[in-house]
């Protein structure tokens, strides 16, 4: 989090001088650190009642965290700890776990006890795995076995899911019980709503600005749900408005948005097939413009050139020299995705004399018979080749023979 916003923040700076730090009450009254500030300020907002619990995930969690809730509120807390390792006996822990129980230490936990500023604390190594430790810190709750096992789940050498029973300690059950609730909000967001699937956020502020209107949402479809609970809605009516439901009450009222002048061209289809309609073409993502090269990266350009591809129906004609036309085009059928130009060749001598074409490109497309080549069908793949028997020349053909003058008459000498 930003340093400028921590510090407008209670807990993290004294009251009496913002620009001075918070101290804790751990041996030699280290500065606030800042998951323990925010731990703090949670607590005390959400009017947590002395004796009472809390409990969080790696970052919240460290020996300062509950030391500082317990000395300030009178409350109980568990964390597990990972990074935050200040005070905290973690190698130690593992140490005494893998002497004890060597390479099989799942369903094992190792237990050490202290007192820090008055506050008792309880740290637990516990084996979950053969290869995994979780750590934990907490000010209150039995190290005892749980009879809830944990269940492991694992893949068989068949690559059938399989499971098996492992024992914890109540500290840690009593813990876990509550961790899913913290991830159930991101779940509803990720997995169920789900706006990154359903909107293409390539450009990152757009992918930031997705993200918020997701947690948006699911915070108010919770809300919405405590406020029916509140005024007496059954619990089978409430679990009935779902996160999608609820996003589509929520949208049904608005105004469709005008859509802009869409830049492509009708056309009329007398055989029904496509539906006339020209796109960009674009790439596999769905993106319209290439990588940048290198040499357009050092003129400080960040997209390259856009997707072009050459008009599949003005290959199907010759030049004057007998060779195939190609002229490229940003657009494709959105049907078939056959490369479809919309330049009005009908003036155009390099298809033959002026008149020649009397339809577009796109007009020969939809208007074409059903066996044509150029006709809305299949997909159009990107190597395929006009057929060389059906390419045309337009131009008149123009006699090779020479003329020869002489004694008034005119002979004609062919080659």
């Amino acid at each position: 989090m930003d340093a400028e916003v921590q510090t407008r923040k209670k807990y993290y700076n004294t009251e009496d001088d913002s620009s001075r730090r918070e101290t804790t009450s751990l041996p030699g009254h280290p500065v606030m650190p800042v998951h323990t500030a925010e731990v703090l300020r949670q607590v005390e907002e959400s009017g947590v009642i002395p004796g009472g619990w809390v409990g969080g995930d790696a970052w919240f969690g460290s020996v300062a965290t509950s030391v500082e809730v317990f000395k300030r509120f009178s409350v109980n807390s568990t964390f597990i700890v990972k990074n935050n390792q200040d005070f905290f006996p973690m190698k130690a822990l593992h140490a005494v776990l893998t002497a004890r129980h060597g390479d099989r230490p799942a369903g094992h936990w190792v237990t050490m006890t202290t007192t820090i500023s008055g506050v008792p604390l309880i740290a637990v190594a516990y084996a979950w795995s053969q290869n995994r430790v979780s750590y934990f810190i907490s000010t209150c709750g039995s190290t005892e076995v749980s009879p809830i096992k944990y269940e492991s789940k694992f893949e068989d050498a068949w690559g059938n899911t399989s499971f098996k029973l492992i024992n914890r300690p109540k500290l840690a059950h009593f813990l876990y019980e509550y961790l899913p609730l913290i991830d159930e909000h991101n779940k509803q967001r990720q997995n169920i709503l789900a706006l990154e699937k359903v909107w293409l956020t390539k450009d990152v502020w757009f992918r930031n600005v997705t993200t918020l209107l997701g947690q948006c949402t699911v915070d108010m479809h919770r809300c919405s749900r405590n406020r029916m609970i509140e005024k007496g809605v059954s619990p089978s009516k409430v679990d009935s408005i779902r996160i999608l439901k609820f996003t589509d009450m929520m949208c049904g009222g608005l105004k469709q948005w005008p859509k802009p002048k869409q830049h492509f061209l009708i056309v009329g289809n007398e055989y029904g097939k496509g539906d006339g309609r020209l796109t960009r073409i674009y790439g596999k993502d769905g993106e319209r413009t290439k990588p940048p090269t290198k040499q357009q990266e050092q003129q400080g350009r960040n997209i390259g050139n856009a997707y072009v591809r050459n008009c599949f129906v003005c290959r199907g004609y010759l030049s004057k020299k007998g060779k195939q036309i190609n002229n490229q085009t940003f657009f494709w059928c959105s049907k078939c995705r056959m490369p479809l130009c919309r330049t009005d060749r009908s003036k155009d001598e390099e298809f033959g004399p002026p008149g020649s074409r009397h339809l577009t490109c796109v007009d020969a497309h939809y208007y074409a018979s059903h066996n044509s080549v150029i006709c809305c069908g299949k997909i159009h793949g990107q190597k395929e080749q006009f057929p060389k028997e059906e390419q045309l020349s337009l131009h008149p053909r123009r006699s090779s023979r020479k003329l020869v003058y002489g004694g008034g008459f005119v002979h004609f000498i062919c080659d």
